[in-house]
């Protein structure tokens, strides 16, 4: 069995590549054309293009801040964008669009990071409950200021909110940018047994093949800062993004 195709409108993800103490640091964004914006997209060369003007409009209005959530030896080396679905399509991804950054977009946060794997948690949230309906950007590593007994200080606790209030500001329904690319939650699509899980039924491990799931998107109404800082294990040095 597969899933059935694409149900909703192009999505569009938005990735930025940075690199810190020689480490790579990857963070994702996801977008669903408008209704506006999907009627013009014709082609996928027309696709194509409207992802690469987000990569755009992100670097001319986002970067700065992303830039302030971050340590001066972070660098953010490049922003890419690609086409994951098409409307009434199966799998449909097209080539990424690439934005390579030139030198000096770099953390303006005075200080190295402190600790690699230490980040802090920005929660991405709609209308609806469950965990397909809701998101996480892990943003770090952080310097030694920015946290005291495990809980987020300045100037993470001032630039974090920023930054996703910018976001939501930039790319939901009140948005400049929402008429092209509201942001969204992406639950990716998959068929019976590309994913499973096991889970303890009458005292027995049990391994669930869940059904085919065509795969949904979700309008991020709202944003907040978890105050509690985290670790992300992939971000420690030799662990890999």
């Amino acid at each position: 069995m597969v899933h059935a195709n694409w149900g909703h409108n192009t999505l569009i993800q938005l990735t930025l590549l940075g690199r810190c103490q020689l480490q790579q640091i990857v963070n994702v964004h996801h977008f669903e054309a408008s209704a506006v914006e999907e009627a013009t997209l014709l082609a996928d060369s027309t696709a194509n293009a409207s992802a690469g003007s987000l990569a755009d409009d992100w670097i001319a209005n986002l970067k700065t801040l992303w830039l302030a959530c971050h340590t001066n030896d972070y660098t953010l080396e490049k922003v890419t964008t690609q086409v994951l679905e098409r409307p009434g399509l199966f799998e449909h991804k097209l080539t990424q669009q690439e934005r390579p950054l030139a030198a000096a977009n770099v953390g303006s946060i005075p200080r190295p990071a402190d600790d690699m794997s230490t980040s802090v948690v920005l929660k991405w949230r709609t209308p609806i409950a469950g965990k397909s309906h809701r998101g996480r950007t892990f943003i770090g590593p952080i310097d030694h200021d920015s946290s005291n007994l495990g809980l987020v200080q300045d100037p993470e606790l001032s630039a974090v909110p920023a930054y996703g209030a910018a976001m939501i500001t930039r790319y939901t329904g009140v948005g400049t940018s929402a008429a092209r690319w509201p942001m969204t939650i992406y639950s990716k699509p998959f068929n019976t047994g590309s994913y499973q899980y096991v889970r303890r039924i009458g005292g027995t491990l049990t391994v669930i093949s869940p059904p085919d799931y065509a795969g949904n998107s979700t309008f991020i109404t709202a944003q907040a800062m978890d105050p509690i800082l985290r670790v992300q294990r992939r971000r420690e040095l030799g662990v890999g993004s």
